[in-house]
């Protein structure tokens, strides 16, 4: 594949998953159980951004991912028998999907895994003593700087989100680009989940940040973050997928989604960035159900 050609895709792969993300997410504040983030939801959004890509532009990305390094191990083996038709077109499309739960998939793997990069710790605080104590002492990362002095392996969603569509747009190897478009998808996927770009600060409670919600106790599930990553199910078997992302896709259904998603994203905006939506919708969403939740547990230990 040619750079242009990379460069083409890989702008259109951003701008459709984007859109795929905040259809995703918009139809999760909307409803009462919200959407996740998991492998069904990392592939419901794949699955859009599927439908909204030209066949030139699918087929250069599935060669490209044909040639991860991991191939044979990360897919080929994990492909369910539905997929194991022989039919290259439905491989194609379960490759596709696919890639976007790959950075998952290689949590733990020394050579792989980039744990930092699955989010950023925009603040929250509890109150405005917590923000004027926090001021320019944040202890985690939240620069946007690309290309940046702070190790690769270091660097939050943002970074690695502009890292890799730095890769893409080079001359680095088909397995460097394979990878690329797997943490690529995943990462654009991931920052619209609101527990994947804000974090509770508190000096008292979360002094180092709650973590995206994982030191938030709720009484369904194991805390905030694993309750919004798990709503929208488990099963991400092709057929579960298409199901789901068919559902979301019914515009007259959903016209206020699609809508608000598509102001967001919207090619004609020139340099509009999703961004700062995503961040104020997520500060708004969990504040309040984090400040609860907090507000619960401090109430149960002086009780106790």
């Amino acid at each position: 594949m040619t750079l242009a050609l990379y460069s083409r895709t890989t702008l259109k792969l951003v701008r459709v998953i984007s859109f795929a993300s905040l259809a995703v997410f918009s139809a999760g504040v909307s409803a009462v159980d919200a959407l996740a983030w998991n492998n069904l939801g990392h592939k419901v959004v794949a699955e859009i951004a599927w439908q909204q890509l030209e066949p030139e532009q699918r087929k250069s990305i599935v060669e490209t991912l044909r040639r991860h390094p991991k191939f044979d191990r990360d897919f080929v083996s994990k492909m369910d028998d539905n997929s194991l038709t022989g039919d290259k077109a439905i491989e194609d499309h379960w490759i596709f999907l696919h890639a976007a739960t790959w950075p998952d998939i290689i949590r733990d793997d020394k050579e792989y895994d980039r744990p930092d990069w699955h989010y950023i710790d925009l603040p929250t605080f509890l109150d405005l003593s917590d923000k004027s104590a926090f001021a320019g002492k944040l202890p985690v990362n939240i620069s946007t700087e690309f290309p940046s002095a702070i190790p690769q392996k270091e660097f939050n969603a943002v970074q690695a989100i502009q890292l890799c569509k730095a890769m893409l747009a080079s001359k680095a190897g088909p397995d460097v680009k394979a990878m690329a478009y797997c943490w690529l998808m995943h990462l654009v996927g991931d920052i619209h989940q609101p527990l994947h770009c804000t974090a509770l600060f508190s000096v008292e409670h979360f002094p180092k940040g709650d973590k995206g919600g994982n030191y938030i106790k709720v009484q369904r599930g194991k805390n905030l973050h694993s309750l919004w990553d798990g709503l929208l199910g488990r099963q991400y078997y092709l057929r579960d997928v298409v199901k789901v992302a068919a559902e979301l896709s019914d515009k007259p259904k959903n016209a206020n989604i699609w809508e608000s998603a598509g102001k967001e994203t919207d090619a004609r905006s020139g340099q509009r960035k999703v961004m700062p939506f995503v961040v104020r919708m997520s500060t708004r969403l969990t504040y309040l159900t984090r400040l609860a939740a907090i507000r619960r547990t401090i109430t149960c230990s002086r009780l106790t």
